[in-house]
Parts: structure tokens; sequence; C-alpha cells
């Protein structure tokens, strides 16, 4: 296992609060409607960029270099117990968890939460990020731990077209994962299909998690609370 250190710089104390756009946020399914973002011209210093470099045109077979990317979906690689793959680590209460480092997009330190009407279940409220509202959802209860009393990091999360936040206690490094040493998960009520293997980082365990099954999870979650 090889563990990078990340590029996070940590500011001292709590971010002060942004205002919200003026414009409504909409909400449909019980998800918030997501467009496309703007790349804002200046760094946002309240947030931490998780990039990670597109391998060259030519590198489409395995072993032509070590930046090649299998196309596979994150889940049916990890259940292969071949290849490596780059995490990014999280945390969630004390327990280290880890995710798909291209399916992470930032993190946003200390967010100024806004309440929503339909807020229930795992759905906190929204955030703004680049300009937009973002929906944030505590993933707490999906990965079998309490809610946390409050959000240090909205971890931005970009499936498809969509961004959504999961509130987090910390993003710390970004590591490289050899499949071929991760072991099977725990059934964990909740967490089970969520959670896909477990692995050893220095002296902790990370719990390896697949970000749309957790995603599915939380908005699961407060269709539940709203039936």
């Amino acid at each position: 296992m090889k563990k990078r250190s990340s590029s996070k710089a940590h500011a001292p104390g709590k971010k002060t609060a942004r205002s919200a756009p003026a414009a409504e946020v909409a909400v449909a399914t019980g998800v918030l409607s997501l467009a496309e973002e703007p790349v804002p011209d200046a760094p946002d210093t309240d947030s931490i960029a998780v990039h990670m470099p597109p391998p060259a045109a030519d590198q489409t077979e395995p072993g032509a270099s070590s930046a090649w990317r299998d196309p596979r979906p994150f889940r049916d690689r990890v259940r292969s117990r071949t290849g490596e793959v780059d995490l990014l680590l999280f945390r969630v209460g004390a327990e280290l968890f880890a995710a798909e480092l291209r399916a992470v997009e930032e993190a946003v330190e200390w967010p100024a939460i806004h309440p929503l009407p339909e807020a229930r279940g795992a759905l906190l409220g929204a955030f703004e990020h680049r300009g937009r509202m973002t929906a944030l959802y505590t993933p707490a209860r999906a990965l079998g731990h309490p809610e946390a009393a409050n959000v240090p990091v909205a971890m931005v999360a970009r499936i498809g077209e969509r961004r959504i936040g999961l509130a987090v206690a910390d993003v710390e490094d970004v590591m490289t994962l050899a499949l071929d040493g991760l072991r099977e998960a725990p059934v964990l009520g909740d967490a089970d299909g969520v959670l896909l293997g477990v692995a050893r980082c220095g002296h902790d365990l990370v719990a390896l998690v697949d970000i749309e099954a957790l995603i599915a999870a939380c908005l699961f979650e407060r269709e539940m609370e709203t039936a």
C-alpha cells in the first residue's frame, strides 16, 4: 500500500460563513436539482481541490504505464482483486474510510448549512459550492455510526453530472491500494452493500466505500422518512 501526502492545508479556526445566492433552491424527487457548475477564476480558500491527473491517450493497456486507468466500474475492479486503485481517506466519527479518488471533487471546510423545509432523514440542508446550492447529506447512519453534532467538512462527490455533499469529520491523505491485499468487509446492517472491503493503512484499518452506493443509501433514507 502506497500512501501519498495530500495537498490539503488546514486553516485555523472556523471559516466565515458566506451568504446564500438569491436564486431559489430547486428540489425535485427529494434531491436538489444540480446543474453543471462554473469553475471560478480564483481558487476558493474554503475548499480543498482533489485532482486526479488524466492518463495519456495511448495508455490503453495495463502495464503500459503506472498511470493506466482501468475503465471498469469501481465496484467491479474491487471485486476482481487485481490492480491498484487511488483512494481518498476520510473520517466519519473516529472511523477511517476510503473512496475512489476520482469520485471526489473537493472538500469544503466548515460549510455554512442552509436549512431546507424538505430536509429529513440523511438530508441536512444545502451549502454554497461554486456559486450554486448543493445538497448536503450525512452518511453516518448508512455507515453504521451516530450522526455528528457539527459538520467540519463537506466532501463533494460527483456522480455523472450531479454533485452531492457528504458531511464528514475530516478528509485526510491520498493513498494507492493494491487490491490483492483487500479483505472482505464485515456485514454491518445498513452498511451492507456500501462497504467493499477493508485494508490496513499503517496501524489503522480502512473500510473501502462505494460512493455511488453510499449516496443511494442516503437518498433512500430520506425517501423512507418522507413516505
